[in-house]
This record gives structure tokens, sequence and C-alpha cells, in this order.
């Protein structure tokens, strides 16, 4: 059993997360996109805030999603947006924020 294995075995059971192929493209996409954000937050900080701030949290959910879908793991809607951060804080071991 691989470390985070059993609390993302029961996000599976409740329906948080779905099992899929591992997808290394659509990995590498998702992290394309959050890169983006990334950019994007970085040329708004100064101006607006508040939308640099909502663009860094989508990147770092995009960047979140990538990590699950090279291990063949995604969130569902009713996962949405709080699964990823879960999934991949058990994978760490309860480490991160």
């Amino acid at each position: 059993m691989t470390f985070g294995q059993a609390e993302l075995e029961a996000m599976v059971a409740r329906g948080e997360l779905e099992l899929c192929p591992p997808d290394e493209v659509a990995a590498r996409t998702r992290i394309e996109k959050a890169r983006r954000h990334l950019a994007t937050a970085a040329a708004l900080a100064a101006d607006d805030p508040e939308i640099a701030a909502d663009a860094l949290r989508a990147g770092n959910r995009k960047a979140l999603e990538a990590v699950l879908l090279s291990r063949g793991l995604r969130p569902t809607r009713s996962g949405g947006h709080v699964a990823p951060v879960d999934a991949v804080r058990a994978m760490l071991g309860g480490q991160g924020g």
C-alpha cells in the first residue's frame, strides 16, 4: 500500500475521487494551464490582488489535479475543489497546506 492509499481509497468510496486511467498528457496539460494562471497572477498582483489570488488558487488546483491524473485519479463534482488538496495532502502524509 502506497503512502496515503487508505485515505485515497476512502475518498473514492465517498465519491470525492474517481478512478481513471493514468493520463500523463492530461496531467501535462493541467501543468501548462497552472503555469499560465501563475503568470496571470503575477501580472495582476499589483493592480488587482483579489483576481490575482483567484488565478493563483486556480493554478494550484490544476497542478494538484495533474498529480492525481498521473496516478489515475480525478476529482468528482462531489469532491469539488477540495478533493485535490485533500488527496495530495494524504499522499504527502498530511503535510503542506
